[in-house]
């Protein structure tokens, strides 16, 4: 288990990377494009905003798992947290187990997808736009390590639980 996490902790720090990285091409390529539109209007670039939009859906598809890591998803919880102890961790358990599933059904239809979309051609641009899509289950199977790990790890936690304020009254 203790390796998993490592690669976990590795997954985290080089998805982050690599998002940032994605997040400010994304700037300098809208700014540049803002810039040449207002300034130069005869020269703007006719990719720009495919590519803005491109880079957008991967980084967000790369950051969901580092949402994941953290548990910084949005989470509707005022059913789970009315219990504690070991009912809390096994309707916990129960839905990460209901996450996965659709994490699985969501990346099976992003493999679908890919396989569609290899022969289409990406906006104003000369690649296939089966690269854009593959940002689909990319992200999701890296969602899917994530949230098994969250699991486990919440699983075997040994922490006390959290009580609020007013659940000690």
């Amino acid at each position: 288990m203790k390796a998993l996490v490592k690669i976990s902790d590795k997954l985290d720090s080089t998805l982050r990377c690599i998002s940032a990285a994605l997040m400010v091409g994304f700037f300098v390529v809208m700014l540049v494009q803002v810039i040449l539109r207002n300034l130069f209007p005869a020269h703007t670039l006719s990719w720009a905003d495919g590519a803005c939009r491109y880079l957008f859906i991967w980084a967000t598809f790369l950051g969901a798992p580092l949402a994941t890591k953290r548990r910084s998803q949005i989470t509707i919880s005022f059913i789970v947290d009315r219990f504690h102890g070991k009912a809390h961790k096994v309707i916990e358990g129960i839905m990460s187990i209901l996450t996965t599933v659709i994490l699985v059904l969501l990346l099976l239809w992003g493999i679908n997808g890919v396989r569609v979309t290899i022969p289409q051609t990406a906006d104003a641009m000369n690649f296939s736009a089966a690269w854009i899509y593959a940002a689909i289950p990319v992200g999701i199977a890296l969602l899917i390590f994530q949230t098994v790990i969250c699991a486990v790890e919440d699983l075997f936690s040994q922490e006390a639980p959290v009580f609020e304020k007013e659940d000690i009254e």
